[in-house]
């Protein structure tokens, strides 16, 4: 994507990718949300009647995760793009926060997977107990 050629329109586009990535960002964390409520739910590993589905849902866990990042940073580089000089502290400021909303994704993702393995874990360490 080129800046465009109209300079006023510059603080619009950067307005959009900011807001894109905070989309991005809130999307992640409702989508985590709603799966550790799933998984929170009894037994829910016996409806699923998949084999090797905790490794699936791992696995597809990771790549959500790793493809929201993506998408959080592409949004965070392609804002930045449109100035050739940031403003003072701007770029401080989209640094901050373009690392804030990874942290988010990154941390909210892995309570999901805790929250998908927290049945299995609990079931070793009980079985562990009674020995």
């Amino acid at each position: 994507m080129n800046p465009p050629s109209d300079p006023t329109k510059i603080p619009d586009l950067v307005s959009l990718f900011w807001t894109l990535g905070n989309v991005v960002t809130g999307f992640a964390v409702l989508q985590s949300l709603a799966f550790c409520y799933m998984t929170l739910q009894a037994h829910w590993l016996e409806k699923v009647r998949v084999p090797y589905v905790l490794a699936i849902v791992t696995a597809m866990k990771l790549l959500a995760i790793a493809l929201e990042g993506v998408a959080v940073w592409w949004c965070h580089f392609t804002s930045l793009r449109f100035w050739s000089a940031p403003p003072a502290g701007v770029e401080t400021v989209f640094k901050q926060a373009v690392w804030g909303r990874s942290v988010c994704v990154i941390l909210f993702g892995l309570a999901c997977l805790l929250a998908a393995w927290g049945p299995v874990i609990d079931q070793r360490l009980a079985s562990k107990r009674r020995v």
